[in-house]
């Protein structure tokens, strides 16, 4: 029988009707408030759809946000900025390709003629501009940082005769520790990038389930499939991958910046770090 609506389980040739499995129910409770211990295909299927609709919504709302205060990740062209203390994380990049267009094409001729400023090309560039900066904003959260450093951009035309305008930005993504130092107002916008980009991450665990219509997992599947994962999979799962001290340390500081541990707490832990190291 079903937990959920009683609906008796079965499954023949005619009629089908088993449990989801336990992936599929935790979905169910993440974006509805329903709260069964588990679910069949009969109850299940109407409530997916509600939490997949509820999910959509969800993202959608958090993308709002994230673009309206992504502008609070800084990015700076210098290397080292005074009195910051940070921990790199990678190289991040960004690039748009615009074409000009044949009415920019006969405008800038005429423009060229006169020796004046061609404002379709000055507003390409610009939004060249802003999409490489968001791109690389946006690539800095996902590796879990909160600023870029060393910002360079580069402007060039490609396409040949086609008079496409490229622009290319590269930047370091570093993860900031001493944040009050932006001040206030860009402390409150960062905060808020970093939350919505940890839980759009939070919400990808269910990816398959959001966006694939007929991504439906029975319980019974899975429990077929687990005797033959042992025998065609013998090997030991490699350990999965650690963060480094450094930035872990790091994370630590920003949670203590935000009153998250005390100092008490911010000693200990930071302690057994070090003494974990080699």
């Amino acid at each position: 029988m079903c937990p959920n609506c009683n609906s008796e389980l079965k499954s023949t040739f005619f009629s089908n009707n088993q449990l989801l499995s336990q992936e599929v129910t935790e979905f169910i409770h993440a974006f509805t408030s329903s709260r069964a211990p588990q679910y069949c295909e009969k109850c299940g299927k109407p409530l997916i759809e509600q939490a997949r609709q509820q999910a959509r919504a969800q993202d959608a709302k958090l993308g709002a946000i994230l673009n309206k205060y992504i502008h609070y990740v800084p990015l700076l062209s210098i290397q080292a900025p005074p009195a910051w203390s940070f921990t790199p994380l990678g190289l991040v990049t960004g690039q748009s390709v615009t074409g000009t267009g044949v009415f920019a094409e006969f405008a800038s001729s005429w423009t060229d003629f006169f020796g004046a400023q061609s404002n379709a090309y000055n507003q390409k560039i610009a939004g060249g501009e802003i999409i490489c900066q968001t791109q690389l904003r946006l690539k800095c959260i996902e590796l879990g940082g909160n600023a870029i450093l060393g910002t360079d951009i580069d402007y060039a035309e490609v396409g040949g005769l086609k008079g496409m305008l490229m622009v290319c930005m590269t930047g370091t993504a570093v993860l900031l520790e001493n944040t009050e130092i932006i001040g206030k107002e860009a402390l409150e916008g960062l905060n808020m990038v970093t939350q919505t980009a940890r839980n759009r991450r939070a919400m990808r665990l269910y990816a398959g389930l959001i966006n694939n219509p007929s991504h439906l997992i029975l319980a019974s599947s899975q429990q077929d499939a687990r005797p033959a994962q042992a025998v065609d999979s013998p090997k030991a799962e490699p350990a999965p991958m650690t963060v480094p001290v450094s930035i872990q340390i790091a994370q630590l500081r920003q949670r203590h910046q935000r009153g998250e541990l005390t100092a008490m707490e911010l000693e200990q832990q930071m302690a057994k770090l070090t003494s974990k190291q080699p």
